[in-house]
């Protein structure tokens, strides 16, 4: 029998979720990990912050820094895509809920 470690966070410490197959790596801003589920499990239980941005990637829009055509700038200017279809679905969510003043 595997041992299971687990971990516990608050939804606000997660950057993004990033799909690897069956699994999805969860970023924070000091480490990554694997976990078992896809993407679109993740997507149906976390908050409203948490935007699907593209097929691979699911981000805290607390942590979008940027955006520019079809990349989000986040944490410590990485950047992440976003898919054609959800950019300007993104853009306006963005713009209705900036939390940037």
């Amino acid at each position: 029998e595997r041992s299971k470690n687990y971990r516990y966070l608050f939804p606000t410490g997660i950057l993004y979720i990033k799909a690897d197959g069956q699994y999805s790596i969860v970023y924070t801003k000091t480490d990554s990990f694997r976990v078992w589920g896809l993407l679109a499990e993740y997507e149906k239980k976390l908050p409203e912050i948490f935007r699907r941005i593209h097929k691979s990637y699911i981000v805290n829009s607390i942590f979008i820094e940027s955006i520019k055509r079809y990349t989000a700038v986040v944490y410590n200017q990485l950047e992440l895509p976003i898919s054609k279809e959800r950019y300007m679905d993104l853009k306006r969510y963005l713009q209705s809920n900036s939390q940037k003043s």
